[in-house]
């Protein structure tokens, strides 16, 4: 859970902030290609405070399980990439190609 609340202020800051990311080991290079597919930082920034809700709360729920073999970046991106097709933000293709080229 500990890496949840890094995500938490990960996304609760600039996407593009290094420093932040670089707890995270998330490449800010993949969040800046998130953001040009998407055309906007702020929607970014609100789909991954609601990814984050949403993921935080199936924790709570017992629903998600990370094992020592996952990546919770894995599921941070892949979480990320799901809020921005639910709020219509990129269509689903654009999402599985992303996903495809970014995750796992």
């Amino acid at each position: 859970m500990n890496k949840i609340l890094s995500l938490r202020q990960f996304f609760a800051a600039n996407v593009n902030e290094e420093a932040e990311a670089e707890s995270l080991d998330i490449d800010t290079s993949v969040l800046d290609e998130l953001v040009e597919l998407v055309g906007s930082e702020e929607d970014v920034e609100d789909a991954a405070a609601a990814a984050y809700d949403d993921l935080a709360k199936a924790f709570e729920k017992g629903e998600v399980e990370v094992s020592e073999e996952d990546v919770p970046e894995n599921l941070a991106i892949a979480s990320l990439v799901l809020k921005l097709v639910e709020m219509g933000s990129i269509d689903p293709q654009e999402a599985d190609d992303f996903i495809a080229k970014h995750v796992g």
